[in-house]
């Protein structure tokens, strides 16, 4: 996938007018990307999304891990953390079938 119609993280943060939406949004792209990039926590988002979809990577699995490892957190914060995640794909062109929206 090349850089051209990708939507880096504060392209899509800019998005929303809500800083409580931009927050959340933001907390759970900073976690998921810390799940998939364990040794590069603290690295700009944008470079790590840049990076994310480059690598030709597995989406459903890369997000089937992230919920996994949220399981000890509070359900509300599950939920906010896929959806984050969730609608970043999809920004970018990511859509998962509607039989996988349980999973999210």
């Amino acid at each position: 996938m090349g850089d051209k119609g990708l939507i880096n993280v504060s392209q899509f943060l800019r998005q929303y007018e809500s800083e409580s939406t931009k927050k959340n949004y933001k907390t759970g792209l900073k976690t998921f990307f810390g799940v998939i990039y364990p040794k590069l926590t603290g690295e700009d988002l944008d470079l790590l999304s840049k990076r994310y979809f480059k690598e030709g990577r597995d989406f459903r699995s890369d997000v089937l891990i992230f919920k996994e490892s949220l399981k000890s957190k509070a359900p509300t914060t599950i939920g906010n953390r896929l959806n984050s995640i969730r609608v970043f794909l999809d920004e970018n062109g990511i859509n998962f079938p509607k039989r996988f929206d349980g999973f999210l």
